[in-house]
């Protein structure tokens, strides 16, 4: 039998949802902006069956760190970790965009 997950969503990780549909809203293209919201909540939603197929943060897992795992709605990156039967959505944000740069801002409060 598949185990189901819960889903938990961190402060940052709404934040970075609505940021994004309101960035592609406030440029004129809200049929899109609502697109993109559902087709990114159904991604995270299906993380509520086999959590763990997702991949392991490349830039996270060569410093050593693989507890933090991400699927793709391109150019979209979800990134999250399992706790026992939860799964913390932790960022959503443009994959072209540097993660270190968005972990860096977040530390320290600087954008």
């Amino acid at each position: 039998m598949t185990e189901e997950y819960k889903i938990e969503f961190a402060e940052w990780a709404e934040s970075d949802l609505d940021d994004i549909v309101t960035y592609i809203a406030e440029n004129g293209e809200v049929s899109r902006a609502v697109k993109i919201y559902y087709k990114l909540k159904q991604k995270i939603s299906s993380l509520n069956i086999m959590a763990e197929r997702g991949r392991v943060v490349p830039e996270l897992k060569r410093i050593g760190v693989k507890e933090y795992r991400e699927i793709i709605y391109s150019p979209y990156r979800i990134i999250y970790m399992i706790k026992e039967t939860t799964v913390h959505i932790i960022a959503i944000f443009d994959g072209r965009r540097e993660i270190a740069d968005i972990i860096f801002q977040r530390i320290t409060g600087f954008h």
